[in-house]
């Protein structure tokens, strides 16, 4: 059984990028939470692991490359790269991403 948040995350991005009426998990949430049989949780945990697979989530710069690119955030200076480097390797998440306008990294 894979990670509970991670399903539930793509089980949300999932949501959030197809529409309802078009959605394969459309007969899950309609049905009755109460009438549901431990069998079904796996046919919806393997079906949102299956449709994440499919749509793997796009990779945004660093905090680093886009601080750098901005020409905020200069390695030449190593002593100041030092103390923001744990912010530094660590990509921008996607919905500020969005808000700064930036692309997903190719490939």
């Amino acid at each position: 059984m894979a990670e509970f948040r991670f399903v539930m995350k793509q089980w949300r991005r999932m949501c959030d990028g197809v529409r309802c009426d078009e959605c394969i998990l459309r007969n899950f949430c309609d049905a009755d939470p109460c009438s549901r049989h431990d069998g079904e949780l796996d046919v919806i945990e393997d079906t949102v692991l299956q449709w994440a697979a499919e749509h793997p989530e796009p990779v945004y710069p660093t905090w680093g490359e886009w601080l750098t690119a901005m020409g905020v955030l200069y390695r030449k200076n190593p002593n100041y790269y030092y103390r923001v480097s744990t912010y530094a390797q660590s990509p921008i998440p996607a919905d500020i991403a969005q808000k700064l306008c930036l692309k997903p990294k190719e490939g």
